[in-house]
């Protein structure tokens, strides 16, 4: 049971004995509903007791919600043929996150020393059990078609968990784990955790039909069909996970490379192509963050989002080589990557 129910009987001499309250997750058509039964006991012999000291059947009901809710003329029922067969008095309210008792002990009397009492009692063998609103008809909370056998002194109800809502303004702590186990706590807001989601690149890949010596002139070539190859529909548009293409010359960085789109396999090159890419990366906290490109001929490096745009290049042609640029990034968040363009004369 839960303790602070509104009724009186929280102040009588009565015992609150040792129960045993077994909270199933009931299939009722309450989830949705700001009021509901959130418990039920159908065999009361050693729990709650009446003002008058009576052990009987009670049923719980929980304000879910922000609000007092006024429940006068409401109704409990046993029986889904009448479902109007128990109402609330007037002046019935419930407050928020607050809970209300009802005696089910078959009383013709609903107030009993400022106790609630229905006018039909539980079956512990199982049965039909509603709360329905003042117009007789509208199902707020129902057991149906009928609630299982119960036991002795062993409550019935709803699992209530309360839980806190991370958003983008929770603080947390996080580090990424390194080989010599020597990595700092860094500061961030929002929520962290692991996926099995793949972030993806998209990757536009672009065939010329003559050189390129430059990074200005590849957008330029790229922004003009007129300078495409005719020996396929460009851009070839593909998704990687990782960026780790290798055609011919000296190994990059890593290892597992992948040929470019529409070369026949790693080793083998062409001239005259462009490969531009964007995907979007969350930056967790606020600070200077380092981005590094690898490329045999020049590249454009684009970082853009939450009012911050950041870029790093190389504009001409070289062997290959790796730039690293260190951006001091105001505001956590998402933004999106361009590895412009990396074009190869």
């Amino acid at each position: 049971m839960c303790k602070n129910h509104l009724m009186l009987i929280l102040k009588s001499k009565s015992i609150f004995k040792t129960a045993f309250a077994i909270l199933f997750a009931m299939l009722t058509a309450c989830a949705s509903a700001d009021i509901y039964i959130s418990e039920f006991m159908a065999d009361n012999n050693n729990t709650i007791e009446t003002v008058e000291g009576a052990s009987s059947d009670w049923i719980e009901l929980h304000n879910d919600g922000a609000f007092v809710v006024n429940i006068s003329g409401w109704h409990l029922t046993d029986d889904h043929m009448s479902p109007a067969k128990w109402s609330f008095p007037a002046n019935t309210l419930i407050d928020p996150d607050e809970y209300l008792l009802v005696f089910a002990d078959g009383s013709d009397i609903s107030m009993i020393n400022t106790e609630l009492h229905a006018n039909f009692k539980l079956s512990d063998s199982g049965e039909y059990l509603a709360l329905v609103q003042s117009d007789g008809t509208t199902i707020a909370c129902e057991l149906a078609p009928e609630y299982p056998k119960q036991y002795e002194d062993v409550g019935y109800g709803l699992v209530q968990i309360q839980s806190k809502c991370i958003d983008g303004t929770t603080s947390a702590r996080y580090k990424i784990p390194n080989e010599a186990g020597t990595a700092a706590w860094h500061s961030a807001t929002g929520g962290l955790g692991f996926t099995d989601a793949i972030s993806a690149f998209t990757v536009n890949y672009y065939e010329m039909n003559s050189a390129i010596t430059s990074v200005d002139l590849a957008e330029t070539m790229v922004a003009d069909s007129s300078y495409w190859s005719t020996s396929a529909t460009f851009p070839i548009v593909e998704q990687y996970a990782v960026i780790n293409m290798h055609g011919s010359g000296g190994n990059g960085n890593f290892i597992n490379d992948e040929p470019f789109p529409n070369h026949a396999a790693v080793g083998v090159d062409k001239s005259h192509f462009v490969v531009s890419a964007e995907t979007a990366i969350y930056i967790p906290a606020p600070g200077f963050w380092s981005f590094g490109v690898g490329s045999d001929d020049g590249f454009r490096l684009s970082i853009t989002g939450q009012g911050q745009t950041f870029t790093s290049e190389f504009p001409g042609t070289r062997g290959f080589q790796t730039t690293v640029g260190s951006f001091n990034f105001v505001t956590a968040g998402y933004y999106t990557l361009q590895p412009a363009v990396q074009p190869t004369p």
